[in-house]
C-alpha cells in the first residue's frame, strides 16, 4: 500500500467512504425521523462548509503574507489537515445531507435527472474529446497556450456536456429500451 499513488489511495477511500455513507443512510432512516435527521445534518453541513471556506480562504491569505520557509511547511500542514477532513467528513456527510433531503421531500432533484443520466456519457466521452481537440489544433492554428485559458475550458465542458447529452438520448436510451424488451421481456 505505501507504494501506491496517493491519487489512487484516494479512490479507493472514497470509494468504501461512499458506500459507508449508504450504510449510515439506511440506518439512519430506519431508526429517526427524517425532520429530525434534516434539522441536525442541515445546520452541521452548513456550518462545516463556512468553516471549510473560511479556512481556504485565511489559508490563501497566510500563503500570500508569509515568507517561504514557513508557507511551504504551513502550507503543505494545513493542505494535509484540509485535505483528509474533506475526504473523511465533509464530502460524505454533505453527500448524507443531501440524500436525507432528497428522500424527505421526494422527487426535489428529480430536475437533475439529466446530470445523473449523462454522468456515464460524461465518462465515456471526456477522453475521446480531449484528443479531438488536440489532433484539431494544428488544423486550426491553435497553440498549447490555448488550453490554458478558461474559456477553452469552458468551451471543452459545453462540447463535452452536448456530445454527452446527444449520445446519452440518441445511442444510449435507445439501446438500453431495446435489450431490455428484447432480453428482459420474456
Amino acid at each position: 500500500i505505501n507504494s501506491m499513488p496517493p491519487e489512487i489511495l484516494n479512490g479507493i477511500f472514497c470509494f468504501f467512504a461512499g458506500g459507508a455513507t449508504y450504510l449510515i443512510y439506511k440506518k439512519l432512516i430506519k431508526k429517526y425521523d427524517l425532520k429530525i435527521l434534516l434539522t441536525i445534518f442541515i445546520p452541521v453541513t452548513l456550518m462545516l462548509w463556512s468553516v471549510t471556506i473560511t479556512e481556504i480562504k485565511l489559508r490563501t491569505i497566510k500563503f500570500l503574507l508569509s515568507n517561504m520557509s514557513e508557507l511551504i511547511f504551513t502550507h503543505q500542514f494545513v493542505y494535509s489537515i484540509y485535505g483528509n477532513f474533506a475526504f473523511i467528513f465533509l464530502f460524505p456527510i454533505t453527500i448524507l445531507t443531501l440524500v436525507l433531503f432528497e428522500t424527505y421531500r421526494g422527487k426535489f432533484g428529480s430536475r437533475l435527472n439529466m446530470i445523473g443520466d449523462i454522468s456515464y456519457s460524461v465518462y465515456l466521452w471526456h477522453f475521446p474529446l480531449q484528443f479531438t481537440f488536440i489532433l484539431a489544433m494544428p488544423f486550426l492554428n491553435i497553440t498549447h497556450d490555448f488550453f490554458y485559458l478558461k474559456r477553452s475550458l469552458i468551451i471543452f465542458y459545453i462540447v463535452l456536456i452536448v456530445v454527452s447529452y446527444v449520445s446519452f438520448n440518441y445511442f444510449e436510451r435507445p439501446v438500453q429500451k431495446y435489450i431490455r424488451k428484447k432480453y428482459l421481456a420474456g
